[in-house]
């Protein structure tokens, strides 16, 4: 079921102003296709460009000036918070297990002694390294761009790996972990993996609009997009309709806002960032 119900009408969307020229950042990942269904299918807006890229790729290229806004790791709003603002809305979020941001291993947790790194992420990265230091781990990280991961993975290592590499790997070790289910146990709260961020030269363009209307088509039409898009990530329509209404949040919500803060708080407490960013909605 889904965790927030939305009902509209293709009429009313199709009534909506369409912006022009804007260029979308996205993900190749499953988890993004409710927000860009409609964009893609020609229900919302006109003349927008969706490219997609890895997140640690992509939040590179949105601080180049490559995009208008893109769905990027909340982490790179740590790094740069005086770049960028955030779009009030959708999100990829999750208020317990995420099912594709995992941690694999052949042994327990308190048994590891290295864990390699996903180097196409770089908010899942560090929320792991958070919950390593909050649990009293210590452990050797090995950025997987450096050194690819050993399969299978031998005694005392584990793998951090995320999206629909994630989901390929499911059931295939010994042990796993759900590092969405790992927040919640630490904080009680939901996690934002990602949002849509805005640079601070971009200015006057309906974005938020766009990007709401795009998420409440997805969300109202929900089984189309399972079916549509499905196949093109090598899960059944089923799988994927599950995973989009009960592992991934798409709406910022107080909860949601309130779990970004405090894994802002957490990565200056672990001496992960300089500071914690005041955080400013796009307008």
């Amino acid at each position: 079921m889904l965790k927030t119900l939305f009902t509209t009408s293709k009429e009313k969307l199709l009534s909506t102003p369409t912006p022009e020229n804007i260029v979308l950042g996205t993900v190749p990942y499953l988890n993004v296709q409710p927000m860009i269904w409609a964009i893609n299918t020609g229900i919302v807006g006109k003349n927008v460009s969706i490219i997609p890229q890895v997140p640690r790729q992509l939040a590179a290229e949105l601080y180049l000036g490559h995009y208008d806004t893109a769905i990027v790791p909340v982490f790179e709003y740590f790094r740069r918070p005086d770049h960028y603002s955030y779009i009030n809305g959708p999100v990829i979020a999750t208020r317990d297990a995420v099912l594709s941001v995992m941690l694999y291993s052949s042994e327990p947790l308190p048994k590891l002694h290295t864990v390699y790194l996903d180097a196409s992420s770089l908010t899942s990265v560090h929320l792991f390294q958070v919950l390593a230091a909050e649990g009293g781990y210590n452990l050797e990280f090995i950025d997987t761009s450096t050194k690819p991961v050993p399969r299978p993975l031998p005694p005392g290592t584990g793998w951090v790996v995320i999206g629909d590499p994630a989901i390929a790997e499911l059931s295939q070790h010994p042990c796993q972990v759900d590092l969405g289910s790992e927040w919640k146990k630490l904080t009680g709260l939901p996690f934002v993996f990602a949002a849509w961020l805005v640079p601070k030269q971009v200015k006057d363009k309906p974005l938020t609009r766009l990007l709401n209307d795009a998420l409440l088509a997805g969300l109202t039409n929900l089984d189309q997009v399972a079916n549509e898009t499905a196949g093109q990530f090598n899960v059944s329509p089923d799988f994927a309709l599950r995973y989009f209404s009960e592992n991934i949040q798409y709406h910022l919500g107080d909860e949601e806002l309130a779990g970004w803060k405090e894994f802002a708080r957490l990565c200056y407490k672990h001496r992960l960032i300089e500071k914690v960013p005041d955080f400013r909605e796009y307008r």
